[in-house]
């Protein structure tokens, strides 16, 4: 079985991104509308059995995180905030960027938005 380390994968990235940004907020809770700004939405989209033994164990999980990013500055800080949380999840914990783009927020203009996917084989 391999250890399931999304807490600490949000907790490092959330700790990382409030050195860097004051009143950086988080959650794993889905909120139709951010409390606070600048936040951050983590949530876990994949988590597939890989690298499965004759035995019929696995020894590995396909792991892959969507991430929003919420500022109400500008376009531009939330993507700085976006490229801050992409050199942790890659270069710090080891993940792969999959997908890093801005996104409109259709139900309040007034906030910036930008999402990312990071993917990663989880080993033993």
């Amino acid at each position: 079985m391999i250890k399931d380390n999304t807490n600490h994968y949000y907790t490092v990235l959330l700790d990382s991104l409030q050195e860097q940004y004051s009143g950086m907020d988080g959650s794993q809770k889905n909120n139709d509308s951010p409390p606070t700004f600048p936040y951050m939405y983590f949530r876990q989209i994949d988590g597939t059995g890989a690298l499965r033994t004759l035995s019929g164990t696995e020894m590995g999980v396909n792991l892959a995180y969507e991430i929003h990013f919420y500022s109400k500055k500008s376009p531009n800080d939330v993507r700085n905030i976006a490229n801050a949380a992409r050199k942790i999840m890659v270069e710090t914990l080891g993940f792969n960027c999959s997908y890093f783009q801005p996104e409109n927020n259709v139900s309040d203009s007034s906030i910036n938005q930008f999402i990312t996917r990071f993917t990663k084989l989880e080993t033993d």
